[in-house]
């Protein structure tokens, strides 16, 4: 799959279905979430665009601290959570990876303090990199997954406008 949108979850579920599916693949997921940018989308799940960053920061801590094995009392701004926790936890120690979708500073300082890599357009690249090394992490930590409109579409078509028209509607979705 390409980017999940993280304010679309729960915490708890997310972190215990993503850690179901890491023991049925035997420890071979990774996952990349971003904020999403599409108000439609937000609006269908009822919630305010600008909290969509401080959505995504609140359940990547909780959901980082279940994984670990903690049992998680927490009340922050959209989250109250008592004694929560997860089974199975993860086959990967000490989490499954998780990069982060950015392309934005506030999203590549999420993605340097709560992921194991960044994925978004290989320009931000240095800049990411910059955030890393601002939490005390070395710059050897930083990861990428390079998604640019660039890497990911190839299309052959010989009527551009009918082939454009065609797959317009699928590109939001990637």
């Amino acid at each position: 799959t390409g980017v999940g949108l993280m304010p679309h979850y729960h915490p708890v579920r997310f972190a215990e279905d993503t850690a179901v599916l890491d023991n049925i693949s035997n420890g071979r997921v990774e996952l990349c979430f971003g904020i999403g940018y599409l108000p439609f989308e937000m609006s269908g799940y009822g919630y305010d665009p600008k909290t969509r960053g401080r959505r995504s920061d609140e359940i990547l801590h909780i959901v980082r601290r279940l994984w670990q094995g903690e049992t998680v009392t927490f009340k922050g701004e959209f989250h109250d959570l008592t004694k929560a926790r997860i089974f199975p936890l993860p086959v990967q120690k000490p989490s499954i990876p998780m990069f982060i979708g950015a392309v934005a500073p506030p999203g590549l300082k999420r993605a340097a303090k709560y992921g194991d890599g960044y994925a978004g357009p290989l320009v931000n690249w240095p800049a990411y990199v910059e955030e890393v090394k601002a939490l005390g992490k070395p710059a050897s930590a930083a990861r990428i997954i390079s998604i640019d409109a660039a890497d990911l579409w190839s299309v052959v078509t010989d009527d551009p406008e009918a082939g454009l028209n065609e797959i317009a509607p699928h590109c939001y979705y990637q």
